[in-house]
């Protein structure tokens, strides 16, 4: 997304790679809305204002990166890209803030949780940490992607876009496959511990194939996006390490 009048403007030429790449998009897009149906979407009157905050602004990010590269490998749209890419910049703020602010609530319904409850205490410590990092890793790549845009840096631009969507995937994508799962199997006390190989299987194949397709193994955003895959396989010795569920109750205390 440009964001000054000053960026060096890519060719046409340069963009050819990415002309499909709002279609792409749409995958990311439907998973969330259908991982994050049943809590919130088919429940709009009762989710809160922070809630509605994350979620309205979260789904505008992603159609902004469906929207984005349609405009700009069109060509006549610049000066829509750059003024939606200004407002972008506000909007991942207002992800990322909002995130932050419904992390403490992961603390605050600890007590209430069982061991052997689909949302158990060890999942619920584990995804207070693994949210922080996410939400950290999310400012960083939107960070560098306007530094390389406005270094007329395209593909580094659009890898680091792509790994703040595929970065902050991975909770709607958890919750999708336990749906699925519990459709499935009613009966079978399937919890979202149980879901995290799945998950994690499935994410290293969407982002191979993502990455394969506009962008390369190498860049760094690539290998941020793997090691927070990977830090779902963490979820036990973090989740059940008694010193870093007291840390929680300090740092993230409602």
């Amino acid at each position: 997304m440009e964001t000054t009048t000053e960026t060096k403007r890519p060719s046409l030429a340069d963009l050819t790679r990415y002309r499909n790449l709002h279609l792409w998009m749409l995958l990311p897009l439907a998973i969330t809305v259908l991982g994050f149906a049943p809590r919130y979407f088919l429940a709009l009157p009762q989710a809160t204002f922070h809630q509605h905050v994350h979620g309205i602004s979260a789904t505008l990010w992603m159609l902004l990166i469906i929207i984005q590269p349609w405009l700009i490998t069109r060509g006549g749209h610049r000066p829509t890209h750059r003024s939606l890419g200004i407002f972008g910049l506000v909007l991942a703020g207002i992800v990322a803030g909002s995130a932050l602010a419904i992390i403490p609530r992961n603390i605050l319904n600890i007590p209430r949780l069982s061991d052997d409850g689909v949302f158990n205490p060890t999942f619920a410590y584990f995804v207070t940490y693994l949210d922080t990092v996410l939400i950290a890793l999310f400012v960083f790549s939107v960070t560098f992607a306007i530094l390389k845009i406005r270094k007329g840096q395209v593909a580094d631009h659009v890898q680091w876009l792509l790994a703040s969507v595929l970065l902050i995937l991975s909770p709607a994508l958890i919750r999708l496959l336990l749906m699925i799962g519990m459709k499935i199997r009613p009966d079978a006390g399937i919890r979202f511990i149980d879901m995290v190989v799945p998950t994690v299987v499935l994410m290293l194949l969407i982002v191979g194939v993502y990455y394969y397709r506009f962008g390369s193994f190498r860049h760094p955003s690539f290998v941020l996006v793997i090691l927070s895959v990977l830090s779902f396989l963490l979820v036990g010795w973090v989740g059940d390490n008694e010193t870093l569920r007291s840390l929680a109750h300090i740092i993230f205390k409602p």
